[in-house]
């Protein structure tokens, strides 16, 4: 794709003698919602890892606005919020944020308050990371993923533990985003990804066995090919 933002070229990890992910190639443009599905330890982890530079791949390669995914020039275009997001317990919600705006190279004092507002977190600025609850945590992981607005946003189960509000505040977002962004986002949720993706990835053993339009696939009936390829492994 021309226009692609990021780019994933027969990409592959191996850990000793197991495949987590054997040749993974797909793109996502600016504008796109990517849903990423398959069952735990499909290898989807893994392959956002590789992208987002923090892994790197056993073959193939991967690129982000053109730059290899380990680059810096690459890491600065990339928003990522892991599974787990790296959070200090000791720092407040403020200092969380203003850590990862330096990090991208941004001056904390305008980007703080930025993503404070952006992620609904105004009352919570001053608590620390260790007195916040699992889904205020996720919402907080989302705030630095999106210090220093990157083009290309990699979220792991953003609504993962989150209650329903929070997970529809989440879900809110990320559609505000897509207009700008080009987002890759994980999910056990087939419900998710007919709401928020244009597109949908399917992820089994380590191979990718569907890239399909999610319009498309509602057609066919959307959970029923979800669920017939995972059942097929």
């Amino acid at each position: 794709m021309a226009d692609a933002l990021l780019v994933a070229e027969g990409l592959s990890r191996r850990f000793a003698d197991v495949d987590a992910v054997a040749g993974v190639s797909f793109t996502v443009a600016r504008g796109e919602v990517v849903g990423f599905l398959g069952h735990n330890g499909a290898g989807k982890s893994t392959t956002l890892r590789m992208l987002a530079g923090a892994l790197s791949p056993s073959a193939g390669r991967a690129l982000v606005d053109g730059h290899m995914a380990a680059s810096l020039e690459a890491r600065r275009r990339v928003g990522w919020l892991p599974e787990t997001p790296p959070l200090s317990p000791e720092l407040t919600v403020d200092e969380q944020l203003a850590f990862a705006a330096s990090l991208k190279g941004c001056n904390p004092a305008r980007e703080v308050p930025r993503l404070i507002e952006r992620c609904g977190l105004g009352e919570l600025r001053r608590r620390t990371m260790g007195t916040l609850s699992k889904g205020t945590k996720q919402r907080v992981g989302l705030a630095a993923a999106l210090a220093g607005d990157p083009p290309l946003l990699l979220l792991d189960e953003p609504t993962a533990g989150l209650d329903p509000a929070q997970a529809a505040f989440v879900r809110a977002l990320v559609r505000e985003l897509a207009v700008d962004h080009a987002v890759l986002l994980s999910t056990h949720l087939v419900s998710e990804v007919s709401a928020l993706c244009g597109r949908a990835l399917l992820l089994r053993r380590g191979a990718l066995v569907l890239d399909e339009r999610v319009e498309a696939l509602k057609g066919k009936g959307l959970e029923a090919t979800v669920l017939g390829l995972l059942e097929a492994a």
